[in-house]
Formats: C-alpha cells, structure tokens, sequence
C-alpha cells in the first residue's frame, strides 16, 4: 500500500513538473504572435470560362439538349448533347424497332438536321429534329427509311434538361 502512494504521489509530482517546464511569462511575445496577420491563399489558378459554363446557364442556352422520353412506352429513348464544337451529338431509339447511337447535327431555321449511318446500307439517313413546347419531334427522310419502315415521325417528350452521362456507365 505503502509503494502505491509513493508511485502515485511521484506520478502526481512528474506531471507537474511537465507541465511547468518550458512556459515562460513573456507577455510581450505572446502579443506579438497574436497581432501577426496570416498572408491569404494566393489566387486559384482556374479561369472563369470553366465556371461560366456550369450545367444552368449552358442548359437556358438552347432548349434542345436533354434527355427525352418516348411519348407511347415512357422510356427514355432519345438523347441530345451539344460539344464545344456547336455540332449536336444524338442518340435516337425507337421501341423495338431501331437505335441510332451516333447522329450528328447542327441547328438550322428552328431544327436540328442531322445525319447517321443506317444499317449497313453505304447511304447516310437524314432527319430533323423540331421543338413544340416540351415535345421533340423526329422526322426521317429518304427511301432507306421509307423501305424499312412505313412511319417517318416519332415523338418524345423532354424528361431531364441534363442528357444521360455516358462517361459514368
């Protein structure tokens, strides 16, 4: 019992000892260290282009790019991204009937004209794509189509203002 007051009272001793050791009463050190300004970051080194082309204010640009629905099955089955280079990338699919995952556009008079392989036909199939409010209407020209399938014009009805991310599948 007797050795487990010494200890105690030598732990007791040693703590105090550690913790008075080293302080120094110099207030005018301390002072100073407290008025010292910390310099700020410098400036991030991004431009402002990357933020003046967030998702809103590119999205209020042009009403065509989303993601669309299918009008008679409500899946999502038509696709349009705009690049950098203002050419409309598109993905169209028709239920049980087509999917064209490659189509290139550009906006003309009100639509988008675009353009994509067919099969494995050499010609290229042609189309537009025309807003009415929230509704995208397709349309496909020339005699490969008209061979394949006896309606020309499909329609979709917009489901996001953000198309699908492909990137992150």
């Amino acid at each position: 019992m007797k050795q487990k007051l010494i200890l105690c009272i030598l732990v007791i001793i040693s703590m105090c000892i550690s913790v008075s050791c080293g302080t120094i009463d110099n207030s005018e050190t301390d002072s100073a260290v407290a008025s010292s300004t910390i310099e700020s970051f410098p400036e991030p080194l991004v431009t402002e282009d990357i933020y003046s082309t967030t998702e809103d204010s590119f999205l209020d640009k042009d009403p065509f790019i989303g993601e669309y629905n299918d009008v008679d099955w409500d899946e999502p089955n038509l696709d349009i991204q705009k690049g950098k280079n203002g050419i409309y990338h598109i993905e169209i699919g028709i239920y049980r009937l087509y999917q064209f995952d490659c189509c290139g556009g550009v906006y003309n008079n009100g639509k988008i004209e675009f353009i994509t392989k067919f099969g494995d036909h050499k010609d290229l199939l042609e189309g537009t794509i025309s807003l009415d409010g929230n509704c995208a209407i397709v349309t496909f020209f020339g005699d490969d189509w008209s061979d394949f399938s006896d309606t020309n014009t499909y329609q979709y009805f917009k489901s996001s203002d953000i198309p699908y991310d492909h990137m992150n599948e």
